[in-house]
């Protein structure tokens, strides 16, 4: 399970990544005040990213407290 996790938070962090430069894209085609919006998407990718990251690092440490 935690490979799984592992995986996941690297998926998470691809996606933020990639919504970030496809922000940044939009935002350079058009102006800011158009575009804005499209930061929310990789805000929301990190976000998610941090908590697969916080989830496991809280499981694992009540993994090792258990044994």
């Amino acid at each position: 399970m935690e490979t799984y996790s592992k995986i996941m938070e690297k998926v998470w962090l691809v996606a933020a990544i990639l919504a970030l430069f496809f922000a940044a894209y939009k935002i350079g085609q058009t102006s800011f005040q158009e575009s804005g919006l499209y930061l929310v998407l990789p805000f929301g990718t990190g976000v998610m990213a941090y908590l697969r990251y916080y989830t496991r690092k809280r499981l694992s440490k009540y993994k090792q407290d258990d044994e």
